[in-house]
């Protein structure tokens, strides 16, 4: 029997998870790391039961593997070997729990003296246990062969793709193993299960252990939720966010400090948490008098809030509801509920129980902030190396620190585990001291202090500097600390009255804090610490919110400029730019294309004369496609690395405003306008460019702009643009939704200039940073904007413009469909066969700004869906494609207008080709992982973004020559002679007419 000591535990779950996550990201190298045009997929994809009946599946995927996998296969092949060893590992120390466990309860039945035979029950649950002893001896050998056959799946796995081909057989020898190893798996899991399922001695010390630390356990239990969420984009994002922390020696000097005192706080709180668990106060019976002041004292909380809340100001009514009547309604209600006589009178003594609370989950759970630290750290440089590049020196060494760390932290974990044996053996241990309310408010005010600088004293600049890697371990630390006061507190004072009778035996400090910010949200329907900041609006424009957008007649002419000035006698091309979301990888990708497209400056040879950015009628954007697109009007240009301004972290002030204000605010409801963490995530980004804070209304230059997010109560487009699109009239739903002045097709769409005023209905602005976070606002790092309409007493909820379209296309469509009968008057007065024409032609052309990573693999074949999830599968499809349709239509419309343009400016001449008309611009995740979808942007991750875009295009060679991208690259090079294509045909719009 393998006995290991309880410090393995956590030494066994973290080298399990490292391995797992290790594997995650080898895995999803090899699924890019493919041919152009092949099968993508990994060795999870063909390391699996389908592949006995999907041979041909496995020869596609490893013979699709570009020639330079063979390092991630061997690497991949040594981490599975740790993995399929810890797992077996786990089950055989959870197997020589259950058996020591089993073997106690047959050594000590107790004999009945009358019978000298064992009780009917006692003789059950020892036939049991001796039944159990002998189920698991085969999960020895289940686990035996779960490792070979494990090993023979990977083996055969990394040897197909070494080969690069994937014969019949070896593909179903693949299956095969991959069916035994999780039939032997659960042959080795399920006896255990079931023999530790009839234990109650099994859970009872652990169980004990647990509830006397619950406050850490909601610690632990956060913090391994922020690891298990490294999957897609979301881990993406955290890994991105270690590797952003590594750049700075402080940052991460910072964050390991701050996690080893997590540790700290969890080992020497946890453990006086045990303590206190061991005795706790009686249950005495309560006089009338005390109930009688306890009544009253609700009473006059609750009249006092009632009187506030309904004739004080609206601002603070929630306040004076959430502060005064809720807390002073329980404590009344709980009064009366104890008045009845025999529950005054109720006495219980509530003894020690009598299982000794087991101190292993102390060590597990303080172990915790260290280990995970150290797999994020690994998980980060693993996914810089998975891409082919070598991992930041910062990382290498952070990894190295924490993994002396951690070690020195096992030690500790061993050394504690062999003073709590040795001690539990000692004669004589000094009984437990009953615990103090003292000691928990310590605990709860220090906590209080370290919440209230961290909500008051730190901007959002100070955030950025600090890091979101050590944000979460400081709040982690201020968590620690208020939670086991909280505990300490709820195990000191015994519950009475109405709460004994419920059979409570501790005070449920931490169900009741949450149950009040439940009902104090429920209670706060207004919501005014949502309301989105204000700025004051000129006083021209006090009376009309159209003073801020122009009709699209008169932003064509100001676009045209006035006749005879050159530009205008001169065929144009009328640009759309649309810029899709994707948070700030979407932002920085606009500024990146953009510069290209439109700048003075793209790759090391390719110098424009003239930047073209005024050039451009109207861009439209959503979510982070809407920032990339204020930053760019906001400069204008980007020269000298200024696309690097999205190079801080802009994460750790939202993260750190969501749980230093946010998350208090669920209970005190504080009406703090430009508070929350959309706010602050607004001004950390607005720290790098002052341009950012300008009024929309000062904003009169070119491109015209369109900001769009998603109304939540109706789902409609709800967007901030300098040209009008809408009609100010009615809702935006059914029959009676606001629509553009004219022209088909036209998408219903809230006006947003109408909705820029206080609760007041006076008219305000809103900062242009503003503007492009209302459009990117995606729940939870983002509430929903709370908005105010000027006229009628109307507020709408915006929320992220993805919801609706993500593509932008939508504001196109409206806005050209209102341009036609100008373009068509502009455009009929021309002569092309005079030199001297006064007009030249206007054609619509459009760029798109596509931000999601497309891949070079082909599309394998969809399988046939269930028939229980069908329904389901086609509802999200169709949301899915929702942008998809948005943007076919807005690129329909501007080939259409295009075209007849044209043809009313040439007559008789040749169709303009619809690849002359729009163009697409779109990143492409080849040779590893994609940029993440979040507000941090590590130095590797901008630098591989850039290489996708900013290339000398003189020396990329054309598409025509035929020459195969190198090894490295996985279609890298075929993906930058597509971009450099596309720019050249921007440039085309502004050469000779056609």
């Amino acid at each position: 029997m393998i006995s290991l000591g309880r410090w393995a535990w956590p030494f066994l779950l973290v080298c399990a998870l490292a391995a797992q996550s290790v594997l995650g990201r080898v895995d999803g190298a090899l699924r890019a790391r493919h041919d152009v045009g092949a099968v993508s997929g990994g060795l999870g994809d063909i390391a699996s039961p389908a592949a006995v009946v999907e041979p041909g599946m496995v020869d596609a995927v490893v013979s699709g593997w570009s020639d330079d996998v063979d390092v991630l296969l061997w690497t991949y092949l040594a981490f599975d070997l740790v993995l399929m060893t810890m797992v077996a590992l786990l089950v055989l120390r959870l197997r020589s729990a259950v058996a020591r466990l089993l073997q106690q309860d047959h050594a000590r039945p107790a004999v009945d003296p009358a019978t000298a035979q064992l009780p009917a029950d006692e003789a059950s649950a020892a036939a049991v246990s001796v039944g159990a002893v002998a189920a698991l001896r085969w999960s020895v050998l289940a686990v035996v062969g779960y490792l070979f056959a494990d090993l023979a799946e990977t083996v055969i796995a990394v040897r197909l793709g070494l080969e690069s081909s994937a014969p019949g057989w070896a593909a179903v020898m693949l299956g095969t193993s991959s069916i035994l190893k999780w039939v032997l798996l659960v042959f080795a899991v399920v006896p255990v299960l079931l023999a530790g399922a009839g234990l109650r001695d099994l859970r009872k010390p652990a169980l004990a252990g647990l509830r006397a630390v619950r406050g850490l356990v909601l610690v632990a239990a956060a913090l391994v939720a922020v690891f298990l969420m490294l999957t897609g984009d979301i881990g993406r994002q955290i890994d991105d966010v270690a590797g952003h922390a590594a750049q700075s020696p402080t940052r991460a000097a910072l964050a390991t400090l701050l996690a080893v005192a997590t540790s700290g706080v969890m080992v020497v709180g946890g453990r006086r948490c045990v303590t206190a668990y061991r005795s706790r106060p009686d249950v005495r019976p309560m006089s009338a008098r005390y109930l009688l002041t306890a009544g009253g004292a609700g009473l006059a909380l609750v009249v006092v809030g009632l009187v506030v809340g309904l004739s004080g100001p609206e601002r603070y009514r929630p306040t004076a509801l959430a502060l005064l009547l809720l807390p002073g309604a329980g404590l009344l209600g709980w009064s009366l509920l104890s008045w009845p006589q025999g529950v005054r009178d109720l006495k219980m003594t509530d003894s020690p129980d009598p299982v000794e609370p087991s101190t292993s989950p102390v060590w597990v759970l303080a172990s915790a902030p260290p280990l995970l630290l150290l797999l994020v750290v690994v998980r980060a440089a693993t996914t810089v190396w998975a891409v082919g590049e070598a991992p930041p020196s910062g990382l290498l060494i952070w990894s190295g620190v924490m993994g002396v760390i951690v070690a020195i932290v096992l030690i500790a974990v061993i050394v504690a585990s062999v003073r709590v044996v040795v001690d539990a053996r000692l004669p004589g241990r000094a009984p437990a001291h009953e615990t103090l309310p003292s000691e928990g408010l310590w605990w709860i005010g220090a906590s209080l202090v370290l919440l209230a600088v961290a909500a008051l004293g730190t901007t959002a600049t100070g955030w950025m500097w600090l890091g979101s890697v050590a944000v979460v371990f400081l709040f982690a630390l201020i968590g620690s600390v208020g939670l086991v006061g909280l505990t300490l507190l709820g195990d000191a004072i015994a519950p009475r009255g109405a709460l004994a009778v419920a059979g409570l035996r501790r005070m449920p400090l931490m169900t009741l804090l949450v149950l009040w910010g439940v009902v104090a949200s429920l209670v706060d329907t207004k919501g005014f610490y949502y309301d989105v900041a204000l700025v004051d609006r000129p006083a021209a424009a006090q009376n009309d919110h159209h003073t801020t957008a122009s009709s699209v007649g008169r932003a064509l002419d100001v676009w045209l400029g006035p006749p005879g000035s050159g530009p205008a006698e001169q065929d144009r091309s009328l640009v759309f730019v649309t810029a899709s979301g994707g948070g700030i990888r979407a932002a920085y990708w606009t500024q990146l294309v953009w510069e290209c497209a439109f700048g003075t400056r793209c790759g090391e040879a390719d110098v424009r004369a003239q930047d073209r950015s005024e050039q451009v009628f109207m861009a439209s954007g959503v979510s982070g496609g809407a920032v990339g697109l204020a930053l760019v009007v906001a400069g204008k240009t980007l020269p000298d690395g200024r696309s690097d301004l999205l190079g801080k972290d802009f994460l750790a002030p939202a993260l750190a405003a969501a749980l230093a204000r946010d998350l208090p605010n669920s209970v005190l409801r504080l009406p703090v306008d430009g508070y929350d963490r959309a706010a602050t995530l607004a001004d950390a980004v607005a720290s790098v460019d002052a341009g950012l804070t300008m009024p929309l209304s000062s904003y009169d230059g070119a491109p015209q702009l369109a900001l769009s997010g998603t109304s939540v109560e109706d789902g409609c487009r709800f967007t901030l643009s300098t040209v009008m699109q809408a009609r100010s009239r009615n809702h935006c739903s059914g029959l009676v939704a606001e629509i553009p002045t004219s022209g088909p097709g036209a998408a219903p769409v809230r006006d947003g200039l109408t909705y820029l005023c206080d609760r007041s209905r006076v008219g305000g602005d809103i900062r242009l940073v503003d503007a492009a976070f209302l459009s990117a606002r995606f729940p939870y790092v983002s509430p929903a904007a709370s908005l105010h309409r000027c006229h009628g007493d109307e507020e709408t909820y915006v929320l992220d413009g993805g919801m609706y379209d993500n593509s932008g296309g939508s504001s196109v469509t409206n806005v050209l469909a209102a341009l036609a009968p100008y373009l068509d008057r502009r455009n009929g007065r021309v002569d092309t066969r005079r030199a001297d024409a006064e007009v030249g032609c206007v054609i619509p052309r459009m760029l798109v700004i596509e931000n999601q990573f497309a891949s070079s693999a082909r599309p394998d074949a969809v399988a046939r869906p269930l028939q229980s999830v069908g329904p389901a599968r086609a509802l999200l499809s169709f949301y899915d494609d929702r942008s998809d349709r948005e943007l076919a239509r807005a690129v329909d419309a501007v080939t259409t207008a295009a075209q007849r343009a044209h043809r009313l400016c040439y007559p008789g001449a040749s169709e303009l080709k619809a690849e002359d008309v729009v163009v697409v611009v779109h990143p492409v995740a080849a040779g590893g992982v994609a940029a993440p979808l979040g507000w941090t942007l590590a130095e590797t991750t901008r630098k591989r973004m850039a290489q996708q875009v900013q290339v000398d295009c003189a020396e990329v060679d054309a598409p025509t020559q035929g020459i195969a991208p190198g090894p490295d690259d996985a279609g890298l090079e075929e993906h930058r002679r597509e971009t450099c294509a596309a720019l050249r045909t921007v440039d085309g719009w502004w050469g000779d007419p056609p």
